[in-house]
C-alpha cells in the first residue's frame, strides 16, 4: 500500500491480432476514438477563435488552476499493486460509444463540474478480515500502481523518455496492464538495422545489408549490442498473448507475465539488470515514474472538469466551450503536457 504524496515496416506488425486476441486480458479498456490524431496547438487556437499567444496563455492558466488541485489529490492518494482479479467498475464499451455520441463540448458546457464522457473508475483494495478468515474486507483507493517498461528497468538513465513520453489519448494513460506494455516495446523499441559485426546502426536493412556484404568494418574491442524488438520477438510475445488470452483461469500472476516479456525483449541483458529484473516489482512504485502515473490517472478522470470549472469563471468561457469539440480535445492534451512537463520540471530540481 502506498500513500503518494508529493522493426520490420514493410512486413505485417505480429502483434496486431494480439490487440483483439487479448482483449480480456486488457485491464483499461481503450475508447473507440482514443487514437484520433488531435489538431495541433495552432489549429487548435484558430478552432477557438484565439491567437496562438491567447491559446498559450490560457493553456498555461488552466495548468496554473489544475496543478495544486493535482498536488491537494496527489497527496492523499492511496495506491497499492493491482491484484490478481481486478476488481473495478467501469462504464462499459456500449456506453460509452452511446455517450460519445454528444461531443465533448456538450459534455463540459453542461455543468462546470461533470466530467462529461471520462467517467472516473473506482478501484478497490481487498484484504482478509482478522476477525473471520472466509470474511473479505473491500475499500476504495484511488489507483493501482502502473508498468514499467522492460527497457527502462533495465536502464532507467537511457530509456528514461518511456515514463513521460507524450503520446495519444489511448496511450497517454500509461501501461496498466500487460498488453499495454506489449504494445508499448513493439511500438517504440523496434530493433533498427545494424550491422552484427561491427554494431552500427543504419537507417533502412537494404542499407545494414550491403554494409555487411561490403566486409569493410571490424569488430570492435568491445562489442556493445544494438538492443530492440525483433520481428522474431514480436510473433513470440502475440504468441504468449494469445496464449493468456485463452487461459485467463490458469493465468500467471501478472508480475510474472511482465518478468517472461522482460526475458522476452532483452534475452541478451547482463546478469546484474536480470537480476534487478528478477526481484524488483515491475511497478512504477516511487519517484518520477509514481508522479507521473499519479498525473495521468488524475488527468483522465478530473482533466475535462478542471477545464470546464476554469473557463465557466471566463466572461468568454461559455463561447469557448461551445467550439469544436476536437479542438477543446487539443486544449486538454495541450494542457495535460504542460502539466507533465511541470511534474517533471519540479522532479528535477
Amino acid at each position: 500500500m502506498h500513500a503518494a504524496r508529493g522493426d520490420h515496416p514493410a512486413n505485417q506488425d505480429p502483434t496486431s491480432s494480439e490487440t483483439s486476441a487479448s482483449s480480456s486480458d486488457t485491464d483499461s479498456d481503450s475508447d473507440p476514438d482514443s487514437d484520433d490524431l488531435l489538431p495541433s496547438s495552432s489549429a487548435a487556437a484558430h478552432a477557438l477563435a484565439l491567437s496562438d499567444r491567447s491559446y498559450a496563455d490560457l493553456c498555461r492558466n488552466i495548468v496554473l488552476f489544475a496543478y495544486p488541485k493535482f498536488l491537494a489529490w496527489s497527496a492523499s492518494a492511496r495506491y497499492m499493486a493491482p491484484p490478481e482479479q481486478r476488481v473495478r467498475a467501469r462504464t462499459t464499451r456500449r456506453r460509452r460509444r452511446e455517450t460519445d455520441t454528444n461531443s465533448r463540448a456538450s459534455a463540459m458546457s453542461a455543468t462546470a463540474t461533470a466530467v462529461g464522457t471520462m467517467t472516473p473508475r473506482r478501484y478497490v483494495e481487498e484484504a482478509p478480515d482478522p476477525s473471520s478468515p472466509h470474511v473479505v474486507i473491500i475499500s476504495p483507493i484511488d489507483g493501482y500502481y502502473h508498468l514499467a517498461c522492460p527497457f527502462y528497468r533495465a536502464n532507467p538513465a537511457r530509456h528514461g523518455a518511456c515514463v513521460v513520453a507524450p503520446s495519444s489519448r489511448r496511450r497517454r494513460r500509461g501501461l496498466q496492464s500487460v498488453p499495454d506494455v506489449v504494445r508499448h516495446v513493439v511500438r517504440h523499441h523496434r530493433k533498427p538495422a545494424s550491422c552484427p559485426v561491427c554494431s552500427r546502426v543504419f537507417a533502412s536493412e537494404l542499407a545494414a545489408e550491403a554494409h555487411v556484404r561490403a566486409l569493410s568494418c571490424k569488430a570492435p574491442a568491445v562489442l556493445v549490442p544494438v538492443e530492440g524488438v525483433t520481428y522474431r520477438m514480436a510473433a513470440e510475445l502475440a504468441r504468449q498473448q494469445r496464449r493468456d488470452a485463452g487461459s485467463a483461469r490458469g493465468r500467471r500472476p501478472e508480475a510474472d507475465r511482465w518478468r517472461r516479456v522482460f526475458a522476452t525483449v532483452l534475452p541478451g541483458a547482463d546478469a546484474d539488470q536480470a537480476q534487478h529484473a528478477a526481484v524488483c516489482s515491475p511497478y512504477l512504485t516511487d519517484g518520477l515514474g509514481l508522479a507521473v502515473s499519479l498525473l495521468r490517472d488524475y488527468w483522465s478522470a478530473h482533466g475535462y472538469e478542471c477545464i470546464a470549472e476554469y473557463l465557466a469563471g471566463r466572461d468568454d468561457g461559455q463561447l469557448l466551450l461551445e467550439r469544436d469539440s476536437d479542438a477543446l480535445a487539443a486544449l486538454d492534451s495541450g494542457v495535460f503536457e504542460d502539466l507533465l512537463a511541470k511534474v517533471v520540471g519540479e522532479h528535477a530540481e
